[in-house]
């Protein structure tokens, strides 16, 4: 016998049974449970969907199958390929009922999970929780609030969404949010109910407000505003703010009076119809010579928030701060006042700022020091303007906070170079940061306040030619004579 007869001799007798071992430990021992996982990884996507409970239960499934083969090879004594396909027998017989059940899992496990996202999202931007935990509620939120459920809860859940995405500073998302909501709101409740409504005026109401649209703002607040609040009996308008408690971020009902304050200010004057004072009874009550009386305006809007406000401290502190501010502005435009009314305004403004407390939440003290450091740059103390704004962006990088941060930083930049000429690498990264989000908000009155802080910079550093051209150009949009004053010295 040769030696190429006998080696084919022993290949034919061989090959069956390698053929037939690869076939059944690498066949049905491996790749085939890698083959139905795939097969259940592809149905649970589908049945389950994609959002972060279903990939769980998912996962739970698949681990389930692993399980159920090793519970047929150690309690039941097969083979590994014999577990396998006992294990897929076993499997396609109790399919149905296993289907049923962790869909009912995902659901009920979903709606616990949606409305604690809710709790955890609101408690998490009073607390100043890091924005990037806040982004994974809102996503577990996003993923839910279309599925079936209480139609209050779930919109709930999107109006938490859109206020938080416009506190840190996402206006445009945040408004885009709010307007769907509002429009939902108004389909799903009769025009004399008003709980949806108040769910959703909040981001929608205040997004308008800091996009620029001021008057726009005012009429927003003050339409829902006489209905829906003034209106009222004191009994009723107690009932609703409790109501509203703690079901979002900040009390909507809270939020008006502040927020017609701080339209007014970036606005340049307030509204003096009937419409827009906190009601018309109040409005009736005054002298005539007070009807037109800005100081008169922002007192009863201030008194009326600090009345509403007692025991909400975020809300009460934001209304201080809004006030402080007014009153800067105030101060600033009214020179031609004697002496002791403008330090009267000072004084008042002073007060408003040192109501916010230094145990305040983050996001009181933001608002406290950004406004706080506009005041002292009005103030003409460029030090402790800068000390101020600061601590505003301290607080904001903490928090997450930004609905207001182009102003704060097109004051930083300006209190810096008064400051000290060495601190230009301070003052360009604030004026580059303040045209950056100027630019992605796409609104003329932010680019305005820009344009004149670089004008006031550029002053500053001898560029006269460059600093009158840019403040011709901040004249001709829509920021008025008055908030771009605060850049004045």
């Amino acid at each position: 016998m040769t030696p190429e007869s006998l080696l084919s001799g022993i290949l034919r007798y061989l090959i069956p049974p390698v053929v037939f071992l690869v076939f059944i430990w690498f066949g049905l021992g491996w790749l085939l449970p890698k083959l139905w996982n795939r097969l259940e990884w592809v149905w649970w996507r589908v049945w389950l969907g994609r959002t972060l409970m279903g990939n769980s239960i998912r996962t739970l499934a698949l681990k389930d199958f692993h399980l159920l083969v090793r519970e047929k090879e150690t309690d039941e004594g097969a083979a590994r390929p014999l577990a396998v396909v006992f294990a897929i027998g076993s499997r396609l017989v109790e399919f149905p009922r296993l289907h049923r059940y962790l869909r009912k899992i995902k659901n009920e496990k979903e709606e616990y999970m949606f409305k604690t996202s809710i709790q955890n999202l609101i408690e998490g931007w009073r607390s100043g929780t890091p924005p990037p935990v806040l982004a994974e509620y809102m996503k577990i939120i996003q993923d839910g609030a279309d599925s079936e459920g209480d139609p209050r809860q779930r919109l709930r859940g999107r109006c938490a969404v859109a206020n938080v995405k416009y506190l840190l500073g996402d206006l445009k998302e945040g408004n885009a949010m709010a307007k769907e909501n509002w429009k939902y709101a108004r389909s799903q409740e009769p025009e004399i109910e008003c709980e949806f409504k108040w769910m959703a005026s909040y981001a929608y109401f205040n997004s308008t407000l800091f996009l620029g649209e001021f008057d726009d703002a005012m009429e927003l607040m003050m339409d829902h505003w006489g209905p829906h609040y003034a209106r009222l009996s004191v009994d009723q308008q107690e009932k609703l703010i409790r109501m509203l408690s703690g079901i979002l971020t900040l009390n909507p009902v809270l939020s008006i009076p502040r927020h017609m304050i701080l339209a007014a200010a970036f606005s340049g004057s307030p509204r003096f119809e009937r419409k827009f004072w906190p009601s018309g009874e109040e409005f009736d009550h005054l002298p005539s010579e007070d009807r037109n009386s800005e100081l008169v305006w922002l007192t009863c809007w201030y008194e009326n928030a600090k009345r509403m406000c007692e025991g909400d401290v975020i809300s009460l502190d934001f209304s201080h701060a809004y006030a402080g501010f007014y009153l800067t502005l105030l101060y600033k435009a009214q020179e031609h006042l004697d002496r002791a009314a403008r330090q009267n305004l000072s004084r008042k403004a002073e007060a408003a700022f040192d109501s916010i407390g230094e145990n305040s939440p983050l996001v009181s003290r933001y608002a406290k020091w950004g406004f706080l450091g506009i005041y002292y740059l009005v103030m003409g103390s460029a030090e402790e303007a800068l000390k101020s704004l600061r601590r505003a962006a301290e607080y904001s990088a903490i928090s997450g906070n930004k609905f207001a941060d182009c102003i704060f930083m097109c004051a930083h930049a300006v209190a810096a170079q008064r400051v000290n000429r060495y601190l230009k690498p301070e003052v360009d990264y604030y004026l580059a940061e303040a045209s950056r989000l100027a630019k992605r908000l796409d609104r003329v009155f932010y680019s305005d306040l820009c344009e004149k802080a670089s004008s006031e910079v550029s002053r500053s550093r001898g560029n006269c030619a460059k600093a009158e051209r840019l403040d011709a150009r901040s004249r001709g949009g829509r920021a008025g004579e008055r908030i771009l004053s605060i850049f004045r010295e």
